[in-house]
């Protein structure tokens, strides 16, 4: 066990704070922290950004934009929002990038045959996959799924991180858009 240990030591702080997260919500810790960033305003709404785009803490994220929305400029709340967004999605790229798909192309290894293994090769090679590939990322990162399954598609395509951060602000922007300016709406239309 302790091997396998060292040798995955980033699968299994991934697997670790899935648990943790799920701790934390049964706990009712998660709701704590919402009410400890709504003071913070304005940097409250960029770290509201930094869950927005992790899969456990999207929800919770989207319901603190949604807030603030309604309270803070909607404007700068959709701007700190979406760099806080930018900012998670580029440290789980680097993440995955410098050692969590190492560990998985070890782990495939033992799975997928030699054969098999050539096909898939050949088959990352085709200009289709090369041009799909971001699409399919960009639909994950601007949809509610998690940002993560995106941004591994992008490593997984060696994606330059200036342009993804381009990509994940504008997707993750408009994602937050759409929450913020829904909270602003609420709260203006039960003020009539």
């Amino acid at each position: 066990m302790w091997n396998w240990i060292k040798k995955y030591p980033y699968s299994l702080i991934f697997i670790l704070s899935i648990i943790l997260a799920i701790i934390l919500y049964f706990l009712g810790i998660i709701d704590l922290i919402v009410l400890t960033l709504g003071p913070l305003g304005y940097i409250g709404a960029f770290l509201a950004g930094m869950f927005f785009s992790t899969s456990f803490g999207g929800a919770i994220g989207a319901l603190f934009l949604l807030d603030l929305g309604a309270t803070l400029n909607p404007y700068l709340v959709i701007i700190l929002g979406g760099l806080g967004a930018m900012s998670m999605d580029l440290l789980i790229y680097k993440l995955i990038k410098d050692h969590l798909f190492q560990e998985i192309k070890i782990g495939l290894a033992f799975l997928v045959t030699n054969k098999n293994r050539e096909k898939l090769e050949l088959i990352s090679r085709k200009r289709f996959f090369l041009w799909g590939v971001p699409f399919l990322a960009s639909f994950f990162i601007a949809s509610p799924l998690p940002d993560e399954i995106g941004v591994s598609l992008f490593s997984i395509i060696n994606f330059k991180p200036k342009y993804l951060s381009v990509i994940t602000f504008i997707l993750n922007t408009l994602g937050i858009f759409i929450i913020v300016m829904l909270g602003h709406s609420v709260i203006n239309l039960n003020q009539l």
